[in-house]
């Protein structure tokens, strides 16, 4: 349904173009805005006895950007997407198990990268939080800056996979739980004008 929609809103505007006129038009880049959620899943344990009471966390995730049916069924290959831009990133904590006061502090959010470090236009922070808080109440969280570096980034890789590390500090372990982050991407694509030759 999406599909159709995105084919009325490209083809109405040039409905009453003549065959020349129709492939110059369509030979315009166009953008669509999409989302990606992914989870990555952390189990943060006492290194010794007696626990102490901070231990860090980290996790590699990543992710095609041709995942999305959406973006595949409209171009096809890879080759198509000419521009990416980050245009969001929102996270919620999920499946808490463990102390009930361990809070997450210090949340980082390495984008663009498999692994932390590098520039500071790659690296976001998140919000401190009560695990079993926002696992119960559904706390949508908010991962705020400026993406540009970040997109630049993904821009210059020839490879059209999102990289992405999250690490942090919980106090008061052990406390095991996922954290389900959704990206949100606006792709300038290429149309092949050949795709809506008219007879």
């Amino acid at each position: 349904m999406k599909n159709w929609k995105f084919f009325m809103v490209l083809i109405l505007p040039v409905a009453f173009l003549n065959c020349d006129e129709l492939k110059e038009a369509l030979e315009e880049e166009v953008e669509v805005t999409t989302s990606y959620t992914h989870r990555l899943s952390f189990s943060v344990l006492p290194d010794s006895e007696p626990a102490q009471q901070f231990e860090t966390f980290i996790n590699v995730g990543s992710f095609d950007l041709l995942a999305n049916p959406d973006v595949t069924n409209l171009i096809g290959n890879p080759e198509r997407i000419k521009e990416i831009e980050i245009l969001g990133v929102r996270y919620e904590l999920k499946n808490f198990i463990g102390n009930v006061d361990a809070n997450i502090d210090n949340p980082l959010f390495y984008l663009a990268t498999e692994s932390p470090g590098g520039p500071p236009d790659l690296v976001f922070l998140g919000t401190n939080a009560n695990i079993a808080e926002a696992d119960f109440f559904g706390t949508l969280f908010t991962v705020s800056g400026n993406f540009n570096g970040a997109s630049q980034r993904l821009n210059q890789s020839s490879r059209k996979i999102f990289d992405y590390v999250i690490s942090g500090i919980v106090d008061y372990v052990p406390a095991t739980f996922d954290i389900e982050t959704t990206f949100t991407f606006r792709l300038k694509l290429e149309i092949d004008p050949d795709e809506f030759a008219v007879e």
